[in-house]
């Protein structure tokens, strides 16, 4: 009686251990056929390319290191004439950069913020 009772008690840890192991590979091929068809849509562009990107960064700080760079010009104004003639001279040395380093900065701004936002928002203005 008492082999018949650790007999079953080890039929049912075997049988729980086999069925939790079904699961999870169930569970293992679903999330590989999820990630299939997110690759799939991302490749013929189903995906927006823009809300990947946000999800993909999500945990990055450089947004708000571009910020607060593209910040600094603004609050450097109110801090009196001595501010906005750094300002100034700032933005004159820009004016006369190359091409391809202002290019380059709008570049990154875009892709930091989104081209599509930029976008929308000039095409509102």
């Amino acid at each position: 009686m008492i082999f018949g009772s650790i007999i079953n008690a080890i039929g049912g840890i075997a049988t729980s251990y086999l069925e939790n192991k079904v699961e999870a590979t169930k569970a293992k091929g679903v999330l590989n056929l999820a990630i299939e068809a997110r690759k799939t849509k991302m490749a013929t562009g189903e995906l927006d390319w823009d809300q990947t990107m946000a999800e993909a960064s999500k945990d990055s700080w450089k947004d708000e290191w571009i910020l607060g760079l593209w910040s600094i010009p603004l609050i450097l104004s109110f801090t009196g004439e001595a501010g906005v003639s750094i300002v100034m001279r700032g933005f004159e040395a820009l004016e006369r950069a190359p091409t391809f380093y202002t290019a380059s900065l709008g570049i990154m701004v875009g892709a930091s913020f989104g081209v599509k936002s930029a976008a929308k928002f000039f095409k509102h203005k």
